[in-house]
């Protein structure tokens, strides 16, 4: 997020705008100290229901969606953004620039069509959300793992039920990318 903070210190008086969601079910408590770490002055939102997921058919994050003054979506990437990377960063500065980088504003390709199965495994994420916030964990993983099986590609459910699983990994300083890889790898 620091990053994204001095971003938006170059760019906000040239009317760009940064707005961050932060797709996690476990609420704003788990959020909050990332925000207050990186001294955020920048709107940050989170969505506990991935109703942002459902919307632009992306399951997994980190996402970049560049819009204009209208709404328009001019850039997008789902997965795997990373300020940080040179490649990103030059699309990021090009388009606030209003000048075309040598990749142009191209996009990473129409988002996934919306299928039923993506659709079962949604409503199977808002329930097993709801259980959670009554304090019914054990409910909502179950529901969780649901949605997971019957979309194996949906990395905002199983990142969810890794936080909530070991939230040490997520929570605990910076998120371990390394031991998310080593699951993968194991096929958990």
């Amino acid at each position: 997020m620091p990053v994204w903070q001095e971003f938006y210190l170059a760019y906000k008086d040239k009317g760009i705008e940064v707005v961050s969601v932060s797709v996690d079910a476990q609420g704003v408590t788990k959020v909050r100290p990332y925000i207050d770490g990186a001294i955020a002055t920048y709107a940050t939102l989170l969505d506990e229901q991935n109703h942002l997921g459902s919307l632009f058919n992306f399951m997994a994050v980190p996402n970049c969606i560049l819009m204009d003054e209208n709404g328009v979506v001019e850039y997008r990437k789902y997965g795997g953004f990373d300020i940080r990377e040179d490649s990103f960063k030059n699309v990021l500065l090009g388009w606030a620039e209003r000048r075309p980088t040598h990749d142009g504003f191209i996009q990473d390709g129409p988002g996934i069509s919306k299928s039923k199965r993506k659709t079962t495994a949604d409503r199977y994420f808002r329930v097993g959300v709801d259980l959670y916030k009554r304090g019914l964990v054990k409910a909502a993983l179950e529901e969780w793992k649901k949605g997971c099986s019957i979309d194996p590609a949906n990395w905002v459910i199983r990142k969810q039920i890794w936080a909530v699983e070991h939230p040490e990994k997520f929570y605990v300083g910076f998120v371990d990318h390394r031991w998310q890889q080593k699951q993968v790898d194991k096929g958990v």
